[in-house]
């Protein structure tokens, strides 16, 4: 999986939200939150896809990597990307607390979480290094 930086990873997710929308479609999004915010018009459900896709690709950011990547987003005006950073923070807690739940097994069980681990290659990087702390 290839890692970006911060920099990059907004850089492509701009790109691929400004690719998609559809400017009259990000009018009335903006009339709706009376015009506080600007949007590219990617409706909620192509933004999981795009967002999600993103995730799988480059993966999330460590801790410290998130904060500086929160703290980008929301300086940037467009809403979908204030959305992005609020999706890579919820993956980055849903990886994480998997990882400590694989954990917590591994304290009772840790063969078979060993095992899962082989069995699954797909797992985040996150969840593995969290399951594996105590094997």
């Amino acid at each position: 999986m290839e890692k970006l930086t911060v920099d990059a990873y907004l850089k492509l997710a701009i790109h691929r939200l400004a690719e998609e929308g559809r400017p009259e479609v990000g009018e009335k999004q903006s009339d709706y939150m009376r015009n506080h915010f600007p949007f590219y018009g990617v409706k909620a459900p192509q933004q999981k896809i795009i967002f999600s896709d993103l995730f799988k690709q480059y993966g999330v950011f460590s801790e410290k990597e998130l904060k500086a990547f929160a703290r980008k987003c929301f300086e940037e005006e467009y809403r979908e990307l204030h959305y992005l950073e609020l999706d890579d923070s919820k993956e980055f807690f849903i990886q994480k607390t998997a990882g400590w739940a694989l954990r917590d097994h591994s304290k009772i069980k840790p063969d078979s979480v060993k095992l899962f681990l082989k069995n699954n290659p797909q797992l985040a990087p996150l969840t593995k290094r969290e399951a594996s702390k105590y094997l």
